[in-house]
């Protein structure tokens, strides 16, 4: 997937019709560069997730990704008082030479976020590495957001922000990073 002026790859989960129905995606084993690596940060994103008001699991596996503005992305957020719940697993993937963020895992409003960022090779992004965080303006109810967070076995270098960075609602495991 390649040379492409959006999104390499978009799944977006949005309000559930069906009570308890998870949207299940896995991503595996694609190649995605040249999304137009310097647009702005939320758009022209290698992979973006993006669950909005629904339950969404997505497992994204041994992808190599480059000159996107960010490398994968996923994200919630809920308009409305239903909340939302996201759970990511993010494995195996190289993530390198984007023009932003390498990983970016962010719980924007009112939900459940889960990610579990492990075994990837992040290296030479204009940005962190590796960013898992929470709005945690005053607009936004913080006390209904919910953010944990899991990295493991990750080799993190040459990134122009820091390496790795956590902002989370409950303690997270960074275990035998690099």
């Amino acid at each position: 997937i390649y040379d492409n002026t959006g999104h390499g790859i978009y799944i977006w989960g949005q309000s559930n019709t069906v009570s308890g129905l998870t949207n299940t995606h896995t991503l595996d084993n694609n190649t995605i560069y040249w999304t137009d690596g310097h647009a702005q940060e939320h758009t022209h994103l290698g992979i973006h997730v993006y669950s909005q008001s629904a339950r969404v699991t997505t497992d994204i596996t041994n992808n190599d990704i480059t000159n996107a503005a960010t490398g994968i992305y996923c994200r919630g957020n809920n308009s409305n008082s239903g909340g939302y719940v996201l759970n990511a697993l993010v494995s195996g993937n190289h993530v390198h030479d984007n023009n932003g963020y390498g990983i970016r895992s962010y719980e924007e409003y009112r939900g459940t976020m889960t990610t579990e960022i492990r075994g990837n090779i992040v290296e030479d992004n204009s940005s962190d590495g590796i960013l898992v965080h929470r709005d945690m303006s005053s607009s936004y109810d913080a006390d209904r957001q919910t953010i944990t967070a899991a990295l493991i076995l990750n080799s993190v270098t040459g990134n122009t922000g820091r390496g790795a960075a956590l902002a989370t609602t409950a303690p997270s495991k960074v275990l035998y990073n690099n």
